[in-house]
C-alpha cells in the first residue's frame, strides 16, 4: 500500500470473489498478473494470465475457461495480444476444448 492504494506486489479479492494476483500500480492491476472471475450468468469460470495496463487486460495474455469451480484444467480459449481489454492484433481463438477448431490471425 502507498498513500492507501494498492501498490507493488500483492492478492486481492474483489467483493464479488474475483481474485487478483499480480502487480498493482496507483490501485490498478498493473504488470504482470493472474485474475480469477466468474460469468455471473453461467458457472463458467474464466482465468487470465497476462500482462495488464491500468486495469485491463493489455499486452500478451492467455484466457483459459474453466468448465466450473471444481475444474482443474480447463483449456485455453483465446492466446494472444489484447489491448484495452480486447483482443488485438494477432492471437489464436480455440472454439473448442479439443482446440481442433480454432481461428488464428489477426484481429
Amino acid at each position: 500500500m502507498k498513500n492507501g492504494k494498492k501498490e507493488g506486489f500483492g492478492t486481492y479479492t474483489l467483493k464479488n470473489n474475483d481474485q487478483y494476483t499480480g502487480y498493482w500500480d496507483n490501485d490498478k492491476m498493473h504488470g504482470m498478473g493472474f485474475y480469477m472471475y466468474d460469468n455471473p450468468t453461467s458457472r463458467e469460470r474464466y482465468v487470465y494470465i497476462g500482462e495488464f495496463n491500468q486495469g485491463k487486460f493489455n499486452g500478451i495474455g492467455k484466457l483459459i475457461l474453466l468448465q466450473d469451480k471444481n475444474d482443474k484444467d480447463g483449456y485455453v480459449v483465446y492466446q494472444g495480444f489484447w489491448q484495452n481489454g480486447y483482443k488485438n492484433s494477432y492471437g489464436v481463438y480455440f472454439y473448442s476444448q479439443d482446440t481442433s477448431t480454432y481461428y488464428e490471425g489477426y484481429w
